[in-house]
């Protein structure tokens, strides 16, 4: 990965951060605990970097894909990196 596609990523992610809305973050997972979700949800906007951290390979995967999906919908534009 380029320095140019590793910051188009962390732009998408924290666009994706600020701007998803619950429903579509609820996707991550899979289970339907809302209390659960929403302390992830709330913990995503605060401090991405954390929220990541805590992340297993398979939630890492799931979610840059999602980050990827939603920038390319909202954009218009694929992102040039792959996940």
């Amino acid at each position: 990965m380029t320095l140019q596609e590793a910051m188009q990523l962390l732009d998408a992610v924290a666009r994706y951060a600020y701007n998803a809305e619950f429903k579509e973050f609820a996707a991550l997972y899979d289970t339907q605990d809302e209390d659960y979700l929403l302390g992830k949800y709330k913990l995503m906007q605060k401090d991405v970097g954390h929220f990541f951290g805590q992340l297993d390979e398979q939630h890492r995967a799931r979610f840059v894909r999602l980050v990827i999906d939603r920038y390319k919908k909202r954009s218009g534009t694929a992102l040039q990196v792959t996940a």
